[in-house]
């Protein structure tokens, strides 16, 4: 452990818990775990236990009361650092939000809205995300946020289907025997492979649309934008 203080920066998403200590500009020592993964708990003191003693704590949240819990438990040990949960405001870091009531938008949506209006240099920008939900966040060259959605993600849409459609059996009743078990399973990838470029194809056009909507970002032609898109990794 440093002698020296640092910040830690928290995001508590649907599907994982990040985290990282900034030194300097840079983050360091990142962390991700599954909010159902086996031993989490003790895997999250353990990391937490490697880096240098905070002074201030900073979380941005978007999970159960259960869920934000478990991190706060785990921040007991450093009492000397006061976590701040942060919430979406009407106006911070250039972005002015437009929902009625602000903290109804995700945090974790308007700070990417910030970081990418920061990595474009007051330029227009559109944000999309694709985590447990499909997010769309536009914002004009003048920070203000021009059109937000919300939907299933790609994966969700597909977890979707596997629930309501009834499975290509692999253990098939004696009356269709004749038919070899390697079919049912070609069968089967054949399915998923229809549904998974059915929902991609129907995920770019709603995004697409939805862009097209904003006037923030508008294609030259169908297949070429004006900006090429910059893709992250939470």
């Amino acid at each position: 452990m440093s002698p020296r203080a640092a910040s830690w920066l928290f995001d508590l998403g649907n599907s994982r818990l990040k985290g990282a200590w900034l030194d300097g500009q840079a983050l360091s020592n990142r962390v991700s775990l599954a909010w159902d993964l086996s031993g989490f708990d003790a895997a999250l003191r353990t990391q937490l236990r490697q880096w240098p003693d905070p002074d201030r704590i900073l979380i941005a949240s978007v999970v159960t009361a259960s869920r934000a819990d478990r991190l706060r438990t785990a921040l007991q040990a450093w009492p000397q650092a006061r976590p701040q949960w942060l919430r979406s405001p009407r106006r911070g870091c250039g972005i002015t939000n437009r929902y009625r009531v602000p903290e109804r938008l995700g945090v974790d949506r308007f700070l990417a809205m910030a970081a990418a209006r920061d990595i474009a240099q007051g330029a227009s920008v559109v944000v999309i995300g694709c985590g447990t939900a499909l997010t769309l966040d536009a914002v004009d060259a003048d920070g203000v946020q021009q059109e937000g959605m919300i939907a299933p993600s790609p994966k969700l849409m597909l977890r979707a289907l596997h629930g309501a459609t009834a499975p290509i059996p692999t253990h098939l009743p004696p009356a269709a025997r004749t038919t070899p078990r390697a079919h049912c399973g070609k069968v089967a990838r054949a399915r998923q492979r229809r549904w998974c470029s059915g929902i991609t194809r129907a995920t770019a056009i709603r995004t697409i649309r939805r862009c097209i909507c904003t006037g923030v970002a508008r294609p030259r032609c169908a297949n070429h934008w004006k900006a090429k898109p910059r893709h992250t990794r939470g």
